[in-house]
């Protein structure tokens, strides 16, 4: 099934070949924090860049990128979370999930100042 490869190998290839798309970044980045816990920083830097040249960079992908994050699926990143939420406001200037000041307060739900809490998802993807 693997074509005589162990996993680690494996990922490295599919992470290799699908590098142009977020969403493959993101599954293979989630399956090397499993197979080698030292590289959830190469994982995170897979999942938070913001390339031109992805061909899956929608609002709905970073937003599901944005909840990961918060979720704490990497571990505790909260300082990243909130590089990637400027980064992704810059990119969707428009988008309500990435218009709150900080990333954590801001209008959640039509509710002006409403805070949240750091793991709790703030949109599915609708702008």
């Amino acid at each position: 099934m693997l074509g005589g490869k162990d996993l680690k190998q494996f990922n490295s290839d599919f992470l290799e070949q699908n590098s142009q798309s977020l969403l493959h970044r993101l599954s293979g980045s989630k399956m090397l924090c499993l197979l080698e816990a030292s590289k959830v920083d190469d994982a995170l830097a897979l999942v938070t860049d913001l390339s031109d040249n992805l061909e899956d960079r929608t609002l709905e992908n970073c937003t599901l990128i944005y909840n990961t994050l918060l979720e704490g699926t990497f571990g505790e990143c909260s300082d990243l979370t909130k590089e990637y939420f400027l980064k992704c406001r810059t990119v969707f200037p428009l988008a309500t999930v990435f218009a709150k000041d900080d990333g954590a307060v801001g209008s959640v739900n039509g509710l002006e100042g409403a805070q949240t809490a750091i793991n709790e998802p703030l949109c599915d993807g609708e702008a």
